[in-house]
């Protein structure tokens, strides 16, 4: 497993896709495989990094990016009020806007939904593969069936 370093990295940049394949090795197929073969970091981590160094270009955008990185991305901002937001926005549209009173509680739930994507996205391949009709698909940091 990669450094955890590494790991907050990839999370926070949100391309998670080449990080994923550059570490299947031969005969390896990502139905067999989980968000616990890649990914050993809690969301405290995550959001701690966030809070000492920012977010970098990628799966957060912040005040100080690019205003072109802005579109299809999670927003963290500051509002007038103080307060703080959270929401996604595309071509200008806002969608599932939540607002917080620190700084710390709006970074956490950028990093919850950031890491919550990534669980469902490096989960997905193997649920298909190993669950049994009915089952219903665990929240982050559940238990997987066992492989079949």
């Amino acid at each position: 497993m990669r450094s955890e370093d590494e790991q907050i990295e990839v999370l926070l940049r949100g391309d998670l896709t080449a990080w994923i394949q550059e570490q299947i090795t031969f005969g390896k197929e990502m139905n067999d495989l989980t968000w616990y073969d890649f990914l050993s970091v809690t969301p405290e981590q995550v959001t701690q990094r966030a809070l000492e160094r920012g977010f970098p270009v990628g799966a957060v955008w912040t005040a100080g990016q690019p205003p072109t990185e802005k579109n299809d991305r999670l927003v963290v901002g500051s509002t007038d009020a103080g307060t703080w937001r959270v929401y996604y926005t595309d071509r200008g549209d806002v969608d599932d806007e939540r607002r917080f009173a620190t700084r710390e509680e709006a970074y956490r739930d950028a990093v919850d939904r950031v890491m919550n994507g990534a669980w469902i996205r490096l989960n997905h391949n193997y649920w298909h593969t190993h669950h049994e009709e009915g089952d219903v698909f665990p929240p982050f940091g559940g238990a997987l069936p066992p492989k079949r």
